[in-house]
C-alpha cells in the first residue's frame, strides 16, 4: 500500500510502500523522464511498455527486473507535473500519486518527491540528500564546490553508466554521504571526498 506525507522544514513529499513493485511502478516514468541515460526516454514522452521492452533487451537476464534493480526514487516537482500533464495512459499507481498530490495542492508550488520501501532508512537518507540538493541553494553550492576539486573517476564512470549527465554532481554527493554503490571500487580519493562532504553538511543536517 502506498502512503504519502510531507516532511518538515522543506517541501519534500515522501512516498512509502511495503510493496517494492508498486513503489517502482509509481515512479518509473517520472524517474526515467528525469535522468535516464538513454535519450530515447530522458525528457521524452513514452509508454511503460516501451520502457519495459528496452529494459528487457538491454539486461543480461532478459527479464523486467526494474523493481529489484532500483530500490528508491527521487524527482523534482517540475518533473512530476510534466509527467502528470503530458503523459497519457497513467497506470493505477501513477494516477494514485498524482491525485494525492493534486488534492493536497502540492502542484501549486515548488516541491520535491522521494520514495522508498518502508523501513529502508539508508535509502531514505540517500533520497533526502537529493531533495536537499535541489531545494537548498547554499547546500547545493557548497557540495558542488567541493566535488569540483575531486576527479573520482571510478565513481563518475559508475554514475554515467546509469544516469543522464544532468544529475552527475547530485549523485556524487548523495552516494558519498549515504553509502557507496556496492559494485563500485572505493578509492582513497573517494574516501577523502566523503570526509570533506560530511564535514560540510553538518550545518544542514540536524537530525
Amino acid at each position: 500500500m502506498l502512503t504519502i506525507q510531507e516532511l518538515p522544514t522543506y517541501p519534500i513529499w515522501h512516498v512509502v510502500s511495503d510493496n517494492r513493485d508498486e513503489l517502482a511502478m509509481a515512479f518509473l516514468r517520472m524517474q526515467k523522464y528525469y535522468e535516464c541515460p538513454n535519450p530515447q526516454f530522458q525528457g521524452k514522452i513514452f509508454t511503460l511498455k516501451q520502457y519495459e521492452d528496452w529494459y528487457i533487451c538491454t539486461h543480461p537476464n532478459g527479464a523486467f527486473t526494474y523493481a529489484t534493480d532500483w530500490s528508491a526514487f527521487n524527482v523534482p516537482g517540475r518533473v512530476v507535473r510534466s509527467v502528470c500533464e503530458t503523459f497519457a495512459d497513467h497506470s493505477d499507481n501513477e494516477q494514485w500519486l498524482f491525485t494525492e498530490l493534486q488534492a493536497r495542492g502540492v502542484f501549486n508550488g515548488e516541491f520535491y518527491l522521494i520514495g522508498n520501501k518502508c523501513g529502508e532508512y539508508e535509502n531514505f537518507e540517500h533520497e533526502y540528500r537529493h531533495a536537499l540538493f535541489a531545494l537548498n541553494e547554499k547546500y547545493r553550492n557548497v557540495m558542488s564546490r567541493i566535488i569540483a576539486q575531486y576527479a573520482v573517476p571510478e565513481l563518475r564512470s559508475w554514475i554515467y553508466k546509469r544516469y543522464a549527465p544532468n544529475v552527475l554532481i547530485d549523485e556524487i554527493q548523495a552516494h558519498a554521504l549515504t553509502g557507496w554503490p556496492k559494485d563500485c571500487a572505493v578509492s582513497c580519493e573517494m574516501r577523502k571526498l566523503k570526509h570533506e562532504l560530511m564535514q560540510a553538511e553538518k550545518q544542514y543536517i540536524t537530525a
